[in-house]
């Protein structure tokens, strides 16, 4: 991925569904690990389930929805960001993967211990991959990400990307990403 923190995905696309936000609010709290909490974007598209201390936080990624845990010291926060993308032909590959393209010319990611994951939200099978990114225009060393994504079935691609202080934290952020609810048309 270029031009921007690269990470992890995964998600989950409800078509219109019969039931009130009440009844699905409720659904989702049902599914959140004990001491999690449920957070819901502004606008209701983006649910899902954080551990403690991730809070609604901005991002560089155009159009996401980010939660975000500050750093205990001066590394990375811990984070996570759902994108509803509306430019279907700005990757080559979907889900766009941890590392830049070949013929990438400027802030780069190399990736190494990269992993690749097949999730679940609900019943949507969700490719994520995992690793440690170096470069792009932060400078990262080694730093832990994941990216992945899935369309829904109206063609609406959906991005999910993270970024963790400690490798050992994108499998908490995978967790949070299983609790994801995207009503995307």
């Amino acid at each position: 991925m270029r031009g921007g923190a690269a990470a992890l995905a995964l998600a989950l696309a409800l078509p219109g569904s019969a039931c009130d936000y009440a009844t699905r609010r409720a659904s989702l709290a049902s599914t959140c690990p004990a001491g999690w909490n449920r957070q819901v974007s502004h606008d209701s598209i983006v649910e899902l389930c954080t551990p403690p201390g991730f809070n609604a936080g901005a991002s560089s990624l155009a159009g996401a929805y980010t939660w975000k845990r500050p750093a205990a010291g001066a590394g990375d926060s811990d984070w996570v960001a759902v994108a509803i993308v509306a430019d279907s032909t700005r990757h080559e590959t979907w889900p766009p993967p941890l590392e830049s393209p070949a013929d990438c010319r400027t802030d780069c990611y190399t990736v190494d211990s990269a992993a690749v994951h097949t999730d679940t939200a609900g019943l949507v099978a969700v490719r994520l991959e995992t690793g440690l990114v170096s470069g792009g225009n932060e400078g990262a060393r080694r730093a832990a990400r994941l990216a992945g994504g899935w369309i829904t079935p109206h063609r609406t691609r959906i991005l999910v990307v993270g970024a963790a202080e400690l490798g050992m934290t994108l499998d908490t952020l995978r967790t949070a990403l299983r609790t994801l609810r995207v009503r995307a048309p």
